[in-house]
């Protein structure tokens, strides 16, 4: 009839699912077997000339309490200055600067002697061994608390632990010594505001 397609319909054949030729492999594997094994060999010799020659790193950390006065303050004066828990904050989050700071970390370092230190005498200038020991130091805070850990990582199996005490004692140190100027300039406040009231209350009586 016009119109219809009285063809035979062409079936396609589909292309047989390849085996896996297990013995093919194996003579590939045999014949490139030399090949392989110097390759082989060559990846064991580099990672165990690495294991031999890489410097180990030691670490030693230091824990520290760091208290700001706040919620203590002398006389009703703030020796920080802070006025409220945001401000109390950002003084916890600035010490880990100023751990990390060359005051901190000079003082450290001549304390230590690191210029002197065989790890050290290398430098082109040992007397920035404060910078290599910021760099080798790390300093984290414990969530929710005052505590700070102070780490320090090197070669210097021996070293590394009193290295991050002396940087703790530095920074505790300063600390002190800053509370107690605190404490100095508001005394001498003080002092000058009773002398003030004195002299008004002389002035008054006279």
């Amino acid at each position: 009839m016009p119109g219809s397609d009285t063809g035979n319909p062409i079936l396609q054949e589909s292309p047989e699912p390849q085996e896996f030729d297990l013995l093919r492999w194996v003579q590939l594997f045999w014949e490139h077997r030399w090949w392989i094994a110097g390759i082989t060999a060559a990846a064991v010799l580099a990672a165990g000339l690495y294991s031999f020659l890489a410097r180990p790193i030691y670490s030693a950390t230091a824990t520290i309490y760091v208290q700001s006065y706040s919620r203590t303050p002398l006389n009703t004066y703030n020796p920080t200055g802070a006025t409220s828990w945001m401000e109390e904050e950002k003084f916890y989050n600035s010490q880990a600067e100023i751990i990390r700071s060359q005051a901190v970390m000079q003082d450290a370092a001549d304390r230590l002697k690191l210029a002197t230190h065989p790890g050290f005498r290398e430098m082109q200038n040992p007397s920035d061994a404060w910078r290599a020991l910021a760099a080798m130091t790390k300093v984290e805070t414990v969530r929710d608390s005052a505590l700070f850990k102070i780490t320090v990582s090197g070669p210097h199996k021996e070293d590394v632990a009193k290295w991050a005490n002396m940087v703790a004692e530095v920074y505790r140190d300063k600390t002190l010594r800053d509370a107690l100027e605190v404490i100095r300039r508001a005394n001498e406040a003080m002092l000058e505001e009773a002398r003030k009231m004195q002299e008004e209350y002389v002035r008054q009586q006279g």
